[in-house]
């Protein structure tokens, strides 16, 4: 257990390079996923690095994949392909300076014939990832971009799950002007590394007129 609780900070903090389950074994990795539901900002983290390590790397078999998927579904959600292709996309964006100001990127719920599937939301703060979250979970905050992705209408058809530390926290502190510009990488890297271009929230730059899911309803952005 001890060994698990240090890997979940490790996640937390953003160590533990690319594959940072490598060396655990199936049975850790499921313990791993069901020692993080009680933490919403850990929790979906470590299932989309437990699909990445499960399904990606080790191509496990039928039977393990759907425990996998079980996992996702108590959470609410269900697993997507893209997964361990995007947390391996934004490995690759690097910060050059520190600072004060923080980049994050939100999971959220709420796409596809089920509303059930996932989408990414990136942004930029001058409050640290947590907080900023609270802010977008209580509906505190409403920028054009946020409403936009219907992040702020808590009950709505797309909610924030949680945040996705190992996306981001290599990246932070910086400063205000890097923040701004590795917002807009993060989106970048998501959008090639197959992320559907309707599941990805952040700069409007990056999005004048996004493809939609075939299921979402017509006013969806």
């Amino acid at each position: 257990m001890t060994t698990l609780k240090a890997t979940l900070r490790n996640l937390e903090q953003g160590k533990g390079g690319a594959r940072p389950l490598q060396l655990l074994p199936v049975t850790a990795v499921f313990e791993l996923c069901d020692l993080a539901a009680s933490e919403p900002h850990l929790h979906y983290d470590v299932l989309f690095h437990a699909w990445a390590e499960l399904v990606d790397q080790r191509q496990s078999g039928r039977a393990l994949k759907s425990q996998l998927e079980e996992r996702f579904a108590a959470a609410g959600t269900r697993s997507e392909t893209w997964l361990g292709d995007a947390m391996r996309a934004v490995q690759s964006v690097q910060r050059t300076t520190t600072g004060k100001h923080h980049v994050y990127v939100l999971v959220c719920n709420g796409y596809g014939d089920d509303r059930q599937g996932l989408g990414l939301y990136v942004g930029e703060t001058k409050w640290r990832p947590g907080r900023r979250f609270g802010q977008h979970a209580s509906g505190l905050r409403s920028e054009n971009a946020a409403r936009d992705f219907r992040l702020d209408r808590v009950g709505g058809r797309r909610v924030p799950l949680g945040l996705l530390p190992s996306f981001h926290a290599h990246l932070n502190p910086l400063s205000r002007d890097e923040a701004m510009q590795l917002e807009v990488a993060l989106v970048q890297a998501l959008l090639a590394a197959n992320v559907p271009a309707a599941r990805v929230g952040g700069p409007r730059v990056l999005k004048p007129k996004p493809a939609q899911d075939t299921h979402d309803d017509p006013d969806a952005s």
